[in-house]
């Protein structure tokens, strides 16, 4: 799991701050952290593709939902894997969107171990 290139997109800067550390620190992965959808747009742009993309569900500017439709429905971003994490419960527009091999989701608060668990398999089945 040692560098993986991990895009962390999340609004909340306490729980950013959190999951940014201990990706990096714990995990050794080599992680850049967005506020929203457009920044993490405009990093792919300038950086390539990631190995993983950490996605909260309810974010500003653009939904978790369109930013995964614009993913998957580009050609090179299109076999990204994604890692949902979200507050909420999902509901039929979230389980739509993880009836994808490349998609899981992880309700917050979630556990460190769950969360090792998604990311190596999210990106077993991508590679």
């Amino acid at each position: 799991m040692d560098n993986l290139r991990v895009l962390l997109v999340e609004d909340h800067d306490p729980s950013r701050l959190l999951l940014f550390n201990y990706l990096q620190k714990s995990r050794h992965l080599l992680v850049w952290a967005c506020k929203n959808t457009l920044d993490a747009h405009t990093w792919m742009t300038q950086n390539g593709t990631p190995d993983l993309v950490i996605l909260d569900w309810n974010l500003p500017l653009l939904h978790g939902a369109d930013f995964i439709d614009r993913l998957r429905g580009s050609g090179l971003y299109s076999q990204v894997p994604v890692l949902l994490i979200s507050g909420d419960q999902p509901d039929n527009n979230m389980l739509a969107h993880l009836d994808h091999p490349l998609t899981e989701f992880l309700q917050k608060p979630y556990d460190l171990d769950q969360l090792d668990a998604s990311i190596q398999h999210l990106t077993a089945v991508a590679a």
